[in-house]
């Protein structure tokens, strides 16, 4: 990532600190992140749709699938792992589901 990690990592720990503040906001306002599914970055998308599959699942399934289906790398091989584990054919032995 060409000396980037630093500011992957904090923008990451950033995204995932949104997440939860929005699922413990009343009623979990996870939708909100629904905005997102047209937004012009795939990689965006699919955060978004990945953060909301709890709180919309049918419309999250949908972003993720067409992701998916794209063969947009890497966003569509992450799109397909997504979809496995939804689905329940992959496990995540010991780690925490974002």
């Amino acid at each position: 990532m060409g000396g980037q990690t630093s500011k992957f990592n904090r923008l990451f720990k950033q995204m995932v600190e949104l997440s939860n503040e929005l699922k413990k906001r009343d009623g979990d306002q996870r939708r909100a992140l629904a905005s997102l599914y047209q937004h012009p970055n795939m990689q965006v998308r699919l955060k978004a749709a990945i953060h909301t599959r709890e709180v919309l699942p049918v419309e999250a399934r949908q972003q993720i699938e067409a992701i998916a289906e794209s063969h947009w790398m890497p966003q569509a091989g992450d799109a397909g792992m997504a979809l496995a584990i939804m689905d329940g054919d992959l496990k995540l032995a010991g780690l925490k589901r974002d």
